[in-house]
């Protein structure tokens, strides 16, 4: 899982290296990841045969659409502006609006752990947003999308896999969000070189495919949240190759906001994990 924490991670300056040195447009650079994903995950599909089950289409859609264009495109659309590192950071923050969202949908208690970290994770948030900052940019908003959509994913995620098995969910919802996106890869030129077009297949078959498979079966084996704290590492990762790869610096205000968000990531399932010990 360490590995598939460090694909994660990678995947922030590699995706900003490739929008940045090919003069890549995000929407076709989400395109031609969703088309090899939807490839791979089609295989897995394939290969695995999950135990099929009853979820309503509409579901499935939803979920799919938060799981593709919610997350990837929103994601690359905002790394086209802001620096890899501080995305990873706001990406971070999935944890926390997925505790929301499952206190509000389905009514979960929350323990003081988890506040404790929500609080953390929010006030590390704004010291990341730091919109008193002259370079404040419109695309901040935009990579608070990523982490809102997956953590509303997420808490669907739990509701409908007590219904049906946690691969045939994955595949599927992958399976739609990603097709929804491949017609992106058509809006404008593509002009990869054989470097760009490897760091795209590891981030599509590699980072995506691979990475959650490993998770979910790490899930099954582990839970939910001891396995979701090894998400900790992402962020830092992805600032310690975004300082060598892309020469990156965070200001003290923003990694200390970073930090606080770790910080806060941790608390949540740390709390989580005393909540099913119980």
């Amino acid at each position: 899982m360490v590995l598939v924490t460090l694909l994660w991670g990678a995947a922030f300056p590699l995706v900003k290296w490739v929008l940045d040195t090919f003069a890549l447009s995000p929407f076709t650079f989400a395109g031609i990841r969703a088309l090899m994903s939807f490839v791979g995950f089609a295989l897995a599909y394939i290969l695995i045969r999950p135990q099929r089950g009853s979820v309503a289409w509409w579901v499935i859609l939803v979920a799919g659409f938060l799981a593709g264009p919610g997350y990837f495109l929103s994601l690359k659309i905002a790394e086209s502006r802001i620096p890899a590192s501080l995305a990873s950071f706001m990406a971070a923050t999935n944890s926390i609006w997925t505790l929301l969202f499952e206190y509000f949908l389905i009514k979960r208690k929350v323990r003081p752990m988890q506040l404790f970290g929500a609080v953390a994770g929010m006030s590390g948030l704004l010291l990341l947003m730091d919109v008193r900052l002259s370079s404040w940019s419109p695309y901040l908003l935009i990579g608070m999308i990523p982490p809102i959509s997956w953590g509303l994913y997420a808490a669907i995620t739990r509701v409908h896999t007590k219904k049906v098995s946690s691969l045939y969910w994955l595949l599927t919802t992958n399976l739609v969000g990603q097709g929804l996106m491949v017609p992106l890869a058509l809006t404008s030129p593509i002009n990869l070189n054989l470097a760009g077009w490897a760091v795209v297949f590891m981030l599509a078959i590699l980072s995506s495919v691979y990475g959650q498979i490993v998770w979910v079966n790490l899930v099954k084996q582990a839970g939910a949240f001891e396995a979701g704290s090894y998400t900790i590492l992402n962020p830092l990762w992805a600032y310690i190759i975004s300082y060598f790869l892309l020469g990156e610096r965070l200001g003290g205000p923003r990694l200390m906001g970073g930090l606080l968000v770790v910080i806060g990531v941790f608390l949540i399932n740390r709390g989580t994990i005393a909540e099913q010990a119980q």
